[in-house]
């Protein structure tokens, strides 16, 4: 299972360092690829995918970035939240990542790894997370991409 990931993992990143720019429509087509091996997690999770279609262009660290920031979201509403519903939304100004899950308190919950991963790879790739969650309502990440 290790190995598998990993080398999952090093396809997913030797996807993006073999392209000089990625689009956002290249990048939805990545994430759908993702969203189909984590149906097969066994987790009784519905996923809704929606991308505008864009000409937007990332470079390759940003995309990876992107990606791997998405990543971390869905397992976070797989693991931690118990979601059953994850929405993705891909548009040229915003990314956002929404879940039906428990939620959580910003104010009572110390960041974990995962939450300072999402914001440090996304100021790294030069944009803005935010990340707002209601307890027993669920939480939206958003990646401001402007």
């Amino acid at each position: 299972s290790f190995a598998r990931d990993t080398m999952a993992q090093l396809r997913e990143t030797i996807w993006a360092l073999n392209a000089e720019n990625i689009t956002l429509d290249q990048l939805s087509s990545r994430v759908a690829e993702f969203i189909n091996h984590a149906k097969l997690a066994g987790h009784p999770v519905t996923f809704s995918l929606e991308s505008t279609a864009s000409e937007r262009v990332f470079n390759a660290s940003q995309a990876i970035n992107i990606f791997r920031t998405i990543q971390e979201a869905v397992n976070n509403a797989m693991k931690y939240a118990e979601a059953n519903n994850i929405l993705i939304k891909l548009s040229d100004e915003k990314i956002t990542i929404s879940d039906n899950g428990k939620g959580f308190d910003r104010k009572m919950v110390v960041n974990g790894n995962g939450l300072k991963n999402m914001e440090a790879r996304m100021e790294e790739a030069g944009f803005k997370t935010l990340i707002r969650s209601t307890p027993a309502k669920g939480t939206e990440i958003s990646i401001l991409l402007s």
